[in-house]
């Protein structure tokens, strides 16, 4: 794409050439199954299910790192068990969806564990 600009007032046009990628189609949006959105889970070590972008890397962060990973399935589903045990209390998780293309989504996530 070529692009020209005029300013008022005289001064010299300026152009330049742009390139750009159109993708068809729209890629998936992240999606959380499992824990529900302001669910409660009774156990320490949460297995959080979704639904996303096949062969996208997914990412289940809390404030400070990260608590899970794993690769989008190629049917669009995904799994990811927890690294850690976590306190009983509320948690605010951000769940990303890294796309093969470098596309980034993100979800929220919050919850409540209740375990003994």
């Amino acid at each position: 794409l070529n692009v020209e600009q005029t300013p008022v007032g005289g001064a010299a046009t300026s152009r330049d050439t742009v390139s750009f990628k159109v993708r068809t189609g729209m890629s998936s949006d992240v999606e959380v199954t499992t824990p529900t959105q302001n669910g409660t889970v009774t156990t320490k070590t949460v297995t959080y299910t979704g639904k996303g972008e096949p062969l996208s890397k997914i990412t289940v962060k809390g404030s400070t790192r990260e608590v899970a990973s794993t690769t989008v399935r190629s049917d669009g589903t995904w799994e990811a068990i927890g690294t850690f045990e976590l306190a009983n209390g509320t948690y605010n998780f951000t769940v990303s969806q890294e796309e093969l293309n470098g596309d980034m989504k993100h979800t929220n996530l919050t919850f409540t564990i209740k375990a003994n």
